[in-house]
């Protein structure tokens, strides 16, 4: 781990004590800080580790008292402002999505007072907003909420909002789809010409910037992973799509071209399975400037015992053997790693949920 990076030189962070602050959801950069969501507190920190004392108090919001639900999902803006989405506790269980100014206050420019409230169709308690990205819409930036849409049958809910939080009639019925489409988004990705990719353990769909399933995607728009449980979805520079997650007792990693067929250039086949030792599992992924892709995950190394697991690999799917040792590093501090970013001096922040011990844990590695 990096010296320099949190306090008394450990090169980790710990932001929350008590197990209800402890729920790691993701993180994102803003800047050259970062912002992390728990489901119930938004943070933010610095270069060094510290919490940004001029964030909301003392570096944290509480955002199951802003939105009133517990935050399920994290996107940053381009300037700098945070999106949070949350399920509703009432009926009909609509979707709460707030924005945030990048001090921590709501932003006032956004819904009723930074917050907007979406019934997307589904009146069950499952409704659930699982991700969030973003598409440039002209000289504005929409925003795009992804999840389980809380319907009997119908599962996938999407929503397309106008920068000032209004719904984009010209996106699905009224600016919501709201359909059985096979499958209860679990995660989201925003290609850049505005296409929308949700998908869960074991499938990926995609809709068009109209919110029509697009056909022209994998088999008439949908695409069955070769192997499964997928756990998290990121576009790569070149278009591309990486998917990785966990297969029986190995981390799992898959790579897809932009039309949704396998990359045969990746690991066998366009996927690959590697085996650490002990149950593994990838469950976040980030490409490098040189193209190489840093995963991170666990290792299971006993009953409710967890080890950091960051992987760097080529495109190809091969391990780094310039990384650590062999390629991958495991670290017993820091538990189950479920997000990881890549700083501008290449040094890799890992984000995550304390197994061994309660709290939201923040890591930053060395690029070698």
């Amino acid at each position: 781990m990096d010296p320099s990076f949190g306090p008394a030189g450990l090169g980790y962070l710990k932001i929350a004590e008590s197990s209800n602050q402890a729920y790691f959801l993701d993180m994102v950069p803003v800047g050259n800080d970062v912002a992390t969501l728990g489901d119930t507190y938004l943070s933010r920190f610095d270069a060094s580790g510290n919490l940004v004392s001029s964030f909301g108090t003392g570096g944290k919001v509480d955002v199951l008292a802003a939105m009133g639900g517990r935050a399920t999902s994290l996107g940053v803006q381009a300037d700098g402002k945070l999106v949070v989405a949350a399920p509703s506790i009432t009926t009909p269980y609509p979707w709460i999505v707030a924005r945030f100014n990048p001090d921590g206050s709501l932003d006032g420019t956004f819904g009723t007072n930074g917050v907007v409230q979406v019934a997307v169709g589904g009146t069950r308690n499952s409704a659930r907003p699982a991700g969030i990205g973003f598409y440039q819409d002209g000289a504005s930036q929409d925003i795009i909420v992804a999840g389980h849409a809380g319907g009997l049958t119908e599962q996938v809910g999407i929503i397309r909002l106008n920068a000032d939080g209004t719904l984009d009639p010209a996106f699905g019925s009224g600016g919501i789809v709201f359909e059985d489409g096979g499958l209860a988004p679990l995660m989201l990705a925003v290609q850049p010409d505005g296409r929308v990719l949700v998908g869960n353990a074991s499938q990926l769909r995609r809709y068009t910037t109209s919110g029509t399933r697009d056909a022209t995607f994998g088999a008439s728009g949908l695409v069955s992973y070769p192997l499964s449980n997928v756990l998290k979805i990121r576009l790569l520079n070149d278009g591309d799509i990486m998917a990785v997650g966990v297969n029986g007792n190995d981390a799992l990693a898959i790579r897809l071209n932009p039309g949704g067929s396998l990359n045969g250039s990746f690991g066998t086949g366009g996927y690959a399975t590697y085996d650490f030792g002990l149950p593994d599992r990838f469950q976040d992924v980030r490409e490098d400037a040189q193209g190489r892709l840093v995963i991170a995950g666990y290792q299971r190394t006993g009953a409710g015992r967890y080890d950091q697991l960051v992987v760097r690999m080529s495109a190809n799917g091969v391990l780094d053997a310039g990384f650590a040792v062999g390629g991958y590093l495991l670290e017993g501090i820091l538990d189950d790693a479920r997000a990881v970013l890549l700083d501008s001096q290449g040094r890799i922040i890992v984000g995550g949920q304390g197994r061994n011990a309660f709290g939201l844990h923040i890591s930053r590695h060395l690029p070698n």
